[in-house]
């Protein structure tokens, strides 16, 4: 009884680290340049910066490699640090 409830845990952890991933990959380039764009009013070429992102991903742009893999976590680790907050939040409330 006790396995399946780690094999669910287990499970449950990895949906979230794939699903940050995917976001990662696809569509948090897009917010971010969106996001630049509006901000920084500084319009750049969207498809070199994701051809640029892309290629330090696969390690065809060695410069880009370390910025890109931190392009990718960013994501993951806000969802983790947002579960422990609520986490600590519901344990400090039940005493």
């Amino acid at each position: 009884m006790e396995k399946n409830i780690i094999r669910k845990i287990i499970a449950k952890e990895w949906l979230f680290l794939l699903g940050s991933l995917l976001f990662s990959i696809t569509l948090f380039p897009i917010i971010f340049w969106l996001i630049v764009s509006i901000f920084v009013a500084q319009s750049g070429n969207f498809s070199e910066g994701y051809k640029a992102f892309l290629g330090g991903l696969f390690f065809i742009e060695k410069r880009d490699v370390l910025d890109s893999y931190i392009f990718v976590l960013i994501p993951y680790f806000l969802v983790q640090f947002v579960r422990s907050v609520i986490w600590a939040i519901k344990v400090i409330r039940q005493k």
